[in-house]
């Protein structure tokens, strides 16, 4: 599996409601595709947002993504750098 970092970028800040709706439209369709969604970090102004995944490539989460019409400034495929 490849973490695979998601980056999105909103002009307005992106409202609770919004953000919920958007959680609820990924969701459905990434279990299916065997996608695992890590974690998420919203910037203090709500204008960027990063998810972290793990899937078998980067392309795939692209697909998905491109699949539901969720626009993304930035996708990375990823590896961990142990700190110690």
């Amino acid at each position: 599996m490849t973490t695979v970092v998601m980056e999105y970028a909103y002009e307005a800040p992106l409202t609770d409601d919004a953000l919920g709706k958007f959680v609820a439209l990924l969701r459905s369709c990434l279990e299916v595709r065997e996608i695992a969604w890590q974690r998420a970090y919203l910037s203090l102004d709500r204008k960027t947002l990063i998810c972290v995944y793990e899937a078998r490539d980067a392309s795939l989460v692209q697909r998905v993504h491109g699949m539901l019409g969720v626009a993304f400034a930035r996708c990375h495929a990823m590896t961990v750098v142990p700190l110690d």
